[in-house]
């Protein structure tokens, strides 16, 4: 399990504190789980997906926006 958590956070490009942030639990809860000093339940691995899914959903938003401000260039 520490080694899937740990791939998230690697892969996702946030860090720690901010992916902890998106998914609503805290920075220590997340740091117990990367060290295997706790295991996270079923239900806390569910809120990592969901804050790493709103976490892209803004970061589609951003794009969307900042192309259609952007000046068309051809």
């Amino acid at each position: 399990m520490r080694r899937l958590i740990r791939r998230i956070v690697t892969e996702s490009g946030v860090t720690q504190q901010q992916l902890a942030r998106d998914a609503g639990f805290s920075y220590a809860a997340l740091h117990a789980w990367l060290t295997g000093a706790r295991a996270p339940s079923a239900r806390s691995l569910l809120q990592l997906i969901d804050g790493l899914e709103a976490r892209a959903e803004e970061l589609q938003r951003l794009a969307e926006s900042l192309r259609s401000e952007s000046p068309k260039v051809l």
